[in-house]
């Protein structure tokens, strides 16, 4: 039992550090297209304005 504890433990390890190598980029991504969405949508808004005036 207690071998089997570990081996879990051994083996949860390396999959949370996977998992955070993985989701830290995909998070990053995330923020940096919802900013340059904020952005795009600025720059549209800032167009249309010049284009009606």
């Amino acid at each position: 039992m207690i071998f089997l504890q570990k081996g879990v433990i051994l083996d949860s390890k390396p999959k949370d550090l996977c998992y955070l190598q993985v989701k830290a980029p995909v998070l990053a991504l995330k923020q940096f297209i919802l900013r340059m969405q904020s952005n795009f949508l600025i720059i549209i808004g800032s167009f249309i304005n010049m284009v009606n005036t």
